[in-house]
């Protein structure tokens, strides 16, 4: 944040693509607990790497080694937006920031559908 925010001519949005699984996390969660009418406030175990988490533990019994297979799996949402800057360079278009997500967005809800059905 201090990066984007120490170069104006970069554009700030970019910031998005770096923060997006906390943020979308939050949100999805949030719109979640909403349609199945669960305490939106109160913790669950229904987040992405909770899921991904158990299913490993589930099939090795280590908690060591599921967390590290789960930070594995997650590989692909938090090394994204580096790839993204790696190939395109600091983008300063809304619309490529936007492809951007939309790409995080399908990614997530990929692995979520897989691992919520396998859980």
């Amino acid at each position: 944040i201090i990066f984007f925010g120490a170069h104006d001519d970069i554009l700030s949005w970019n910031v998005v693509l770096v923060l997006f699984y906390p943020i979308f996390e939050l949100i999805f969660s949030i719109i979640r607990r909403f349609i199945v009418k669960s305490a939106i406030f109160g913790a669950d175990t229904k987040h992405l790497h909770h899921l991904i988490n158990s299913y490993f533990y589930k099939k090795t019994g280590f908690l060591n080694l599921s967390n590290s297979l789960t930070m594995i799996v997650l590989t692909p949402i938090w090394i994204f937006p580096f790839l993204w800057f790696l190939f395109l360079g600091v983008v300063n278009s809304i619309q490529i920031i936007a492809y951007g997500i939309l790409i995080q967005i399908i990614i997530y809800l990929f692995m979520y559908y897989i691992f919520h059905n396998k859980n």
